[in-house]
């Protein structure tokens, strides 16, 4: 908890405004008192007149930075209470998102072994595909909230990845979608924080796009740089891309929060690469992702 105290600017702008009040009472209280000397000195017949001035710049400057110095520990104290409130709500928030969030994979698995025991029956299926992919989508919501929650403290563990990994283990959970790609890459990237990417991606397509297939086209455009082109054959997007991947931003009434496109904008820079969307999104949702690698 100190660390975490130490380590927001917060901290170090109450130490400033308490060092540059203080101070600045300690020259009011200095100054004030050589005026009055200079005036003893003119006037020293008024003598006890100027020791009772000089006694009041005194005790109104000693008054002065008490009041800073009770004012400046009572800032530092909320501070440490409220980061000590919010590092609470997170530890809560990531125990819950991890508890459903083991409940929602073991549910997506017994409802895929239940389908497979079930083939052949249309209706079933086409439940338990509706289901699945719901399941799904609560999972990536549950992932981008985790993420959220302790986006501040985010350590990522960037090391070098195979891209065809990630889109083959993607290919597998969304069975409604057909992911593509040309060619493979090692990339560097972490983990986790790039499943999260790849994630947002297709479900952007699948759900918001409508789309059956999306395509990953990788290139590079210099050495030790790797460019991922994404673009789905879904209806795209009409509205102002202006504002995309913006959090919260909602261009419709049906429009999701924006939370997926942000996140992975964000782990992608945290990871030391850009990502861009396209200019044109009216035949499809596209855009780059540019990471340090090599093609394979």
């Amino acid at each position: 908890m100190k660390w975490s105290l130490i380590r927001d600017r917060k901290f170090y702008l109450i130490l400033f405004w308490l060092f540059f009040t203080a101070v600045f009472a300690l020259w009011w209280m200095q100054v004030g008192m050589t005026h009055v000397e200079l005036l003893q000195g003119l006037l020293p017949d008024q003598k006890a007149h100027w020791e009772s001035q000089k006694r009041m710049f005194f005790w109104e400057g000693i008054a002065w930075m008490g009041l800073l110095l009770v004012g400046g520990l009572t800032s530092l104290y909320l501070l440490s209470k409220e980061k000590s409130h919010l590092e609470s709500l997170k530890t809560f928030f990531a125990s819950f998102n991890h508890d459903v969030k083991t409940s929602l994979t073991s549910l997506r698995l017994q409802a895929e072994a239940l389908k497979e025991d079930l083939e052949g029956q249309e209706s079933a299926n086409r439940l338990l595909g509706r289901l699945i992919s719901d399941t799904m989508r609560l999972q990536i919501q549950l992932e981008n909230s985790l993420f959220m929650s302790a986006s501040e403290a985010q350590n990522l563990l960037v090391e070098k990845k195979s891209l065809k990994r990630f889109l083959e283990s993607a290919k597998m959970k969304w069975p409604q979608i057909e992911v593509k790609w040309d060619a493979d890459a090692e990339i560097y990237v972490d983990e986790r924080g790039f499943s999260i990417v790849v994630n947002n991606l297709i479900q952007n397509a699948l759900n918001h796009g409508q789309a059956n297939e999306i395509q990953f086209k990788v290139s590079s455009p210099a050495e030790g740089k790797v460019l991922i082109s994404f673009k789905d054959n879904g209806v795209g997007f009409k509205g102002t891309a202006q504002h995309l991947g913006s959090l919260f931003f909602r261009p419709t009434s049906k429009s999701g929060t924006g939370m997926g496109l942000f996140i992975s904008k964000e782990l992608i820079e945290k990871m030391g690469g850009s990502f861009e969307l396209g200019h044109d999104l009216t035949k499809g949702f596209c855009g780059t992702l540019l990471l340090k690698g090599d093609l394979v």
